[in-house]
């Protein structure tokens, strides 16, 4: 896995000072931007579900839990 894959945004955003000039001539901001959650996170939120929905994994511990919901988001990381 490439820390570019692992910390490349999962959903786009607003780029860093964009702004535009209304029809009254009078400049807004939009949101300064955020890269937002990382891909890496998305997925293991995603595996998440998963593990929680299994009633062979739902009993585990909250750290075994989060560590194989990681494990399997840089799986799908490094498919990818």
């Amino acid at each position: 896995m490439s820390a570019a894959d692992a910390d490349s945004p999962a959903f786009p955003h607003v780029p860093q000072g964009m702004s535009f000039t209304g029809e009254d001539g009078y400049t807004s901001y939009q949101h300064p931007g955020h890269p937002g959650m990382s891909l890496r996170d998305y997925f293991a939120g995603q595996a998440l579900i998963g593990l929680m929905a299994n009633p062979e994994t739902a009993h585990y511990l909250p750290e075994r839990i989060a560590h194989d919901a990681f494990t399997a988001a840089d799986a799908m990381i490094d498919r990818r």
